[in-house]
């Protein structure tokens, strides 16, 4: 059975984020509107995130939170030990299929809500947040891990993150995809509070939003196999504007 260990890892963090920022599907406008960055990060000239302005801004806020980031990690592993042999073995029965790694890192950031490294056992979740709400942050970075092996070894395509517009793809499918699982299967569902449960909790990107509606029809009527393949033929809108 997988276990979670929640830590604080700021090199980790800020060299994940500058890594996502420059290249994010989600949009740069709206990644940095949700890490409250001020505005002149983004070079309007040059098209891209100034890395020095972001480091220190980074840098910056994660001295004001520490404590906070690291009074937080055994309230975080406390609520997570509770659901942890309940999420995994629903997931597994699911997809059927072994999980990548035994142990999976949770580095908590004071600015990023949520990364999820495809090939990696880290994820970044946001640490400032209630326990109850930051579980399904740390679940959804989690599965989409999980997801991104299930495409890697079905969808051999969905590797070429060198081809953006191929990559934007299969990361909207994941995304859908693991709200999806999160919030319509009755099992994991129960495992949020309120606040937290459905499939629309975090999936705030516009492009994925017709996607989503397809996959909530087709969610009761389909094995997992056949829904990801009914995403992939259906995901079109792959990138935000900016």
């Amino acid at each position: 059975m997988p276990k979670v260990v929640f830590q604080q890892n700021p090199e980790f963090d800020l060299k994940a984020t500058l890594d996502l920022l420059k290249n994010d599907p989600s949009g740069v406008d709206s990644r940095l509107k949700s890490m409250n960055a001020p505005v002149d990060i983004f070079d309007e000239k040059k098209g891209k995130i100034d890395s020095t302005k972001l480091s220190a801004y980074f840098l910056k806020t994660y001295t004001e939170c520490q404590q906070i980031l690291e009074n937080n990690v055994p309230k975080y592993l406390k609520a997570w030990n509770k659901i942890n042999d309940k999420f995994f073995n629903r997931l597994n029965s699911i997809i059927n299929l072994d999980w990548p790694h035994n142990d999976y890192i949770v580095n908590l950031s004071p600015i990023t809500e949520g990364i999820s490294e495809f090939k990696d056992n880290q994820i970044i979740t946001i640490g400032l947040a209630e326990p109850a709400y930051q579980m399904r942050i740390t679940a959804h970075e989690l599965t989409m891990i999980f997801i991104w092996h299930y495409l890697f070894r079905n969808f051999p395509e969905s590797n070429e993150y060198a081809k953006p517009d191929i990559w934007y793809k299969y990361w909207g499918v994941n995304e859908v995809i693991t709200n999806a699982l999160l919030g319509l299967d009755s099992e994991l569902n129960s495992l949020w509070t309120d606040e937290s449960k459905g499939d629309d909790f975090l999936l705030n990107y516009p492009q994925l939003t017709e996607l989503k509606s397809l996959v909530r029809e087709k969610y009761n009527k389909s094995s997992f196999e056949e829904l990801v393949r009914f995403a992939v033929a259906n995901q079109t809108h792959v990138q935000a504007d900016k």
